[in-house]
């Protein structure tokens, strides 16, 4: 099953990714992955990871997107949400 997911490299001989980075990639559910590092982000250290998994990840994205991009809400505009518990509708 695929699904976005943070990790330590473990090894590498990719230029920009060293052994100790923590990344952000879709991983997959399991263990431990094997990826290009094309397919991964470097997390900055100063920031928890759990913001790749939520704000900074596919839920914040996307409910930016949907916001700024399809919403194009105005000013003393309304906007309600549904699904408010989901990712994508508590950001």
């Amino acid at each position: 099953m695929t699904g976005q997911g943070t990790g330590v490299v473990l090894a590498s001989n990719a230029n920009g990714i060293a052994e100790g980075d923590i990344v952000t990639g879709i991983t997959g559910w399991a263990s431990h992955a094997v990826l290009n590092a094309a397919e991964l982000r470097k997390l900055d250290t100063a920031f928890p990871e759990s913001l790749a998994l939520g704000v900074l990840g596919m839920p914040g994205f996307t409910a930016w997107v949907g916001l700024k991009e399809y919403g194009a809400m105005k000013a003393g505009e309304t906007l309600a949400v549904a699904a408010a518990t989901g990712p994508v509708g508590s950001m």
